[in-house]
């Protein structure tokens, strides 16, 4: 009788045990259900703000001034492609040709990077970043291929990428903040509302979808 007690209590505490995995899983796949809402009318508002932007502000002669002006900077590399994104390890800042105002805004923005990047000499620390980057990519793989393979998660393993990859976000969170800024201080960007609500919505709208990637990792390693 007294092993089929204990037979028993073991038994009910895996049921307790099993439904509260269950409740997490519900619970964190409820939260990247909201994420992935948030991104989308995050999306939408910010393509109504860049058409609003784009139609009723032009590039003036003081602002094709400051353009030319950050082209002839020689500390900047440009390259040009079909997007903006700078490298602080390279230096190297791609663009497309500016073709309306949010462009311009854009352009700003990388070169912003550029400016934070000279002043605090953060490109030392970017091949500590890129490191970061790989065994997060390399960790994550290995997570993955013990979770679907052998079908249980190696505990030092998954936080060793639930950790990697809040280190990875808080650099982004710190250089996106650093860069807008530095472009918020500009008087004819500071003073334009709409301008304004632009470039804080595409930081945050940046700073969800990334969260993405940190809630995706959870729910695969509470699931098992």
């Amino acid at each position: 009788m007294p092993y089929a007690a204990e037979d028993e209590f073991v038994i009910m505490r895996y049921k307790v045990e099993g439904s509260s995995k269950k409740r997490v899983v519900l619970i964190l796949m409820y939260l990247f259900g909201v994420n992935i809402i948030i991104c989308i009318l995050l999306e939408m508002v910010i393509l109504l703000l860049k058409y609003k932007i784009n139609t009723n502000r032009d590039i003036e002669n003081a602002h094709e001034l400051e353009i030319n002006g950050m082209l002839s900077d020689g500390s900047v590399k440009y390259k040009e492609a079909s997007f903006f994104s700078y490298n602080y390890y390279t230096k190297e800042l791609t663009k497309k040709k500016i073709a309306n105002y949010t462009d311009y805004i854009k352009l700003a923005h990388e070169y912003s990077h550029a400016i934070h990047n000279e002043v605090t000499g953060y490109y030392r620390l970017w091949a500590f970043f890129g490191l970061i980057i790989l065994f997060l990519v390399l960790l994550t793989l290995v997570l993955l291929l013990t979770v679907f393979l052998m079908d249980k998660v190696i505990f030092i393993l998954a936080l060793s990428c639930l950790s990697l990859y809040f280190i990875y976000y808080f650099f982004v969170v710190y250089i996106e903040v650093s860069a807008n800024t530095i472009l918020l201080k500009k008087r004819n960007i500071k003073e334009d509302k709409l301008v304004v609500a632009y470039i804080i919505l595409n930081m945050v709208n940046e700073f969800v979808f990334r969260l993405l990637g940190f809630v995706v990792l959870y729910i695969v390693i509470s699931k098992s």
